[in-house]
């Protein structure tokens, strides 16, 4: 959905529409939101990966449920905004007071 003219924000600027975080992790999901979106008009949505999901042991990569989603997008035209979350595996975690990056452990 493109808002034009009178109905955009800003001027003439043209403004995109989509649907941010909508049921998309399996099948049945993404049938429903596929039926809702284009209904819609929307053409656009955007999703996470989680990275504790798809490298849960370092260098060993599960990327069957991601790879459903995109081909899900691809097939019925949906561009796809991803966001990946920053809640890491064990092996990426730091002890709590150390030094390095921000991944977030939410067990310790």
């Amino acid at each position: 959905m493109v808002l034009e003219g009178s109905y955009a924000v800003y001027g003439t600027t043209d403004i995109v529409a989509g649907m941010s975080f909508p049921p998309f992790a399996d099948s049945k999901q993404i049938e429903f939101t596929i039926d809702k979106i284009k209904k819609l008009s929307i053409d656009r949505i955007r999703i996470a990966v989680d990275w504790r999901n798809r490298e849960p042991v370092q260098g060993t990569f599960n990327w069957t449920a991601m790879n459903q989603r995109m081909n899900a997008a691809k097939e019925n035209n949906i561009s796809v905004f991803l966001t990946i979350i920053s809640i890491g595996p064990d092996w990426a975690c730091l002890t709590p007071g150390s030094d390095g990056a921000g991944i977030y452990c939410p067990w310790f």
